[in-house]
């Protein structure tokens, strides 16, 4: 029986390999073009080359970078997220590649000042153009080039009520300056604005109401609407985040919970701190029901 095993599995292997070596050597001749082209500085060709690859072959971890490296190159580094995700993150240029998004982008916040009748979040058109303090890097000045673009043909930020007469929002993949550090600046309806945005310094931008285009009161797709029935009328249970949980809660059951916030669900006795048991709550880009049983 072991030996009937042995042959059978030999001839497994020598059976499969045809078509898979002959795939994989199909894929590489194409690999060996799209490099070509990204050498010869066809970045956009190169691109799309990589892309029709990657079709065969979607958890390549290989393909899956220069695919990221790309898109960086040719401006569209805000849509790397799900490349990234597959890519081998302890390989030595990985983590180069890593290394360099963190250095050259970073997440502007933008603060608006003044108040709104919306309860927590809105979104709205804004009237802003950013300027660069100096000559920006081909792939980061494409980058603020689609900001711009976006913000100019009715692009909406999501914003945060934090408190009556403050709201906040975040445009993510804005270009760090890694030269001398000169302010950004942003022309706004009420006229320029410099903030800092460099390697040194992160600032924020603060705008008012009044350079909004549009506001419109809405929910996020990060919305979680959660139903706890515990069958022990002695215990209780909240959701806690880095806000607080009286930050989070707008109506009985229903949360809002932002990407990004450490939020999690904890059982408590009523009248007592809350127990060890917790559990996380994951944000994501859906909106997501749970529901979530305790019993005794």
């Amino acid at each position: 029986m072991k030996l009937i095993f042995t042959v059978a599995l030999a001839s497994l292997v020598l059976y499969i390999p045809g078509p898979v070596m002959a795939q994989d050597k199909e894929n590489l001749a194409r690999t060996t073009v799209c490099e070509n082209l990204a050498r010869s500085g066809q970045l956009d060709a190169a691109l799309n080359c990589f892309m029709q690859v990657l079709e065969s072959g979607p958890d390549d971890r290989l393909l899956n970078l220069r695919v990221a490296q790309l898109l960086e190159a040719t401006g569209q580094v805000d849509l790397i997220g799900p490349y990234l995700a597959k890519v081998d993150s302890s390989a030595t240029e990985v983590r180069s590649f890593l290394e360099m998004l963190s250095n050259n982008y970073g997440t502007l916040k933008i603060f608006c000042e003044g108040s709104t009748s919306c309860p927590r979040y809105y979104k709205a058109g804004v009237k802003i153009r950013f300027s660069p303090p100096e000559e920006l890097e081909q792939a980061k000045a494409t980058r603020l080039a689609a900001i711009n673009n976006m913000l100019r043909s009715g692009g909406q930020l999501w914003f945060f009520q934090e408190n009556d007469k403050k709201a906040s929002a975040a445009i993510e993949y804005f270009p760090v300056v890694v030269g001398v550090p000169m302010p950004y600046s942003a022309e706004t309806g009420a006229g320029t604005v410099d903030f800092n945005f460099h390697f040194v310094q992160r600032s924020e931008l603060t705008i008012k109401s009044g350079d909004l285009d549009s506001i419109q009161c809405a929910v996020p797709d990060t919305l979680v609407e959660l139903q706890v029935e515990i069958d022990d009328p002695e215990y209780d249970a909240l959701i806690r985040s880095d806000r607080g949980e009286s930050e989070l809660l707008l109506e009985k059951g229903r949360y809002y919970l932002s990407r990004g916030d450490l939020s999690s669900l904890h059982f408590h006795r009523k009248g007592r701190p809350t127990i060890s048991r917790k559990y996380l709550l994951i944000t994501s880009l859906v909106l997501t029901s749970a529901v979530i049983l305790m019993q005794r």
